[in-house]
């Protein structure tokens, strides 16, 4: 996990330096939040890519990466929201790009979306952030 963590900051550090949009991966200028819902339709959520999640955000917490994080489970079948502000543009972006694989996967294996990610200006408020589309950001 920590090679993970490791290839989340590189991304986000090489965007950085060699000035990449994130506009180019799905994602969004000024966004500093990435909400990720995970839901389910009678067959529970994808816990997979929840375990994932919840490490790469405790890693980028211990390396002083996060803003503001939160955790709202909502369901009776694991359905939760998880919303990590991160202190860089770049890093929603990089983060994402971490968990798209694992989003996709599950995608094709149970053949509908358990898993929505958005990002957005602030953890405050889910209806003020954009949808991203995850394909983008296995390119």
């Amino acid at each position: 996990m920590k090679s993970l963590y490791l290839a989340l900051v590189l991304t986000a550090t090489l965007t950085s330096a060699f000035g990449q949009s994130v506009r180019e991966g799905g994602g969004r200028r000024g966004s500093t939040s990435v909400f990720i819902v995970f839901s389910s339709i009678g067959a529970g959520i994808d816990h997979k890519t929840s375990v994932k999640t919840e490490k790469l955000i405790d890693l980028a917490d211990k390396d002083g990466k996060v803003v503001k994080r939160s955790e709202t489970a909502w369901g009776r079948e694991g359905e939760v929201t998880y919303c990590v502000e991160f202190n860089d543009i770049f890093m929603p972006h990089a983060f994402i790009k971490l968990l798209a694989p694992a989003i996709m996967a599950d995608r094709k294996k149970v053949g509908y979306e358990r898993t929505a990610v958005y990002s957005g200006a602030s953890c405050d408020n889910i209806d003020h952030a954009t949808r991203q589309n995850i394909a983008a950001y296995l390119r």
